[in-house]
């Protein structure tokens, strides 16, 4: 007997099962299957069911019995397509049954398998380099530099003359508690005419209420923009409604040909004569 061709333990896992119709066309088997009824379909099914159900995939267990109740072939089909539906298969020293055109098939994803597997490993290994920022040679220790381990549990010491890369710390979006305001800052803001006390108490608050869980400090950066609102009013500045209102009026106006700007004027349409005008005493 021959050995396996393949490990015991290989399955389909829902590789699909591709037949080339021109080799099919080409073998024996195909043309003789096709001279008894329901023959091709019986062989088929078989090689779906050895493909799609069994472990090692492609094979059969070695019992006709077996294969033709896994297969759904009825008795009196199996007896009639019996010697061609058993041609080419062999058993190998496991005790099952192979056929050349599933092993080949089996083979082929095997190492369709390894290749897929090569490729992820290597992508893998790319993507690490780029974020450690060191390629594959980089990673190979030289035989001057101690293990990376120890076996009685002592902590390693860097070798004189490297250096522990170290990240860079991180920002935050917080402003730290422990942040003061300097006097070259102070200048800076005296220099712009802003009132710096009230403007840090606003940019504390602030950075604290983008996290969204500082809500008192929300609450009081909305009652300084309130304030400021009306302190804005107050001085004689127009509302954003009362600029907003203005700005829709004159784009009315225009739309309507200047009629709202003529009447402001004392110009009165003729609605009767729309092309003469005249003026009102």
């Amino acid at each position: 007997m021959k050995a396996a061709p393949y490990p015991p333990d290989v399955r389909a896992k829902g590789w699909r099962f591709e037949l080339e119709p021109e080799r099919i066309e080409q073998s024996d088997t195909w043309p003789l299957a096709g001279e008894i009824a329901m023959c091709q379909h019986a062989l088929l099914m078989m090689w779906f069911v050895a493909w799609s159900t069994q472990v090692p995939c492609g094979s059969f267990p070695n019992d006709e019995n077996v294969i033709r109740a896994k297969c759904r072939i009825p008795s009196e089909v199996w007896l009639d397509c019996r010697d061609i539906l058993m041609r080419g298969w062999w058993q190998a020293d496991d005790g099952r049954l192979y056929h050349p055109t599933l092993t080949r098939r089996v083979l082929e994803m095997l190492d369709r398998r390894r290749s897929d597997a090569d490729r992820q490993a290597a992508k893998r290994a790319r993507t690490r380099a780029d974020e450690d920022g060191v390629t594959a040679e980089s990673r190979v220790t030289s035989g001057g530099l101690p293990p990376e381990s120890s076996t009685d549990h002592r902590p390693l010491s860097t070798p004189s003359g490297v250096e522990s890369a170290a990240k860079p710390p991180r920002g935050t979006r917080k402003c730290p508690a422990d942040f003061a305001v300097t006097d070259e800052l102070k200048a800076f803001a005296i220099g712009l005419g802003v009132d710096w006390q009230y403007e840090t108490a606003k940019f504390r608050d602030w950075t604290f209420a983008t996290t969204a869980t500082d809500w008192p400090g929300r609450w009081r950066n909305w009652m300084r923009k309130t304030a400021e609102k009306r302190q804005a009013v107050g001085s004689g500045q127009r509302s954003f409604r009362e600029r907003d209102a203005e700005a829709a009026a004159a784009e009315v106006d225009e739309w309507t040909g200047g009629l709202l700007g003529r009447r402001q004027q004392g110009t009165v349409i003729d609605m009767e004569e729309p092309n003469r005008e005249r003026i009102a005493p």
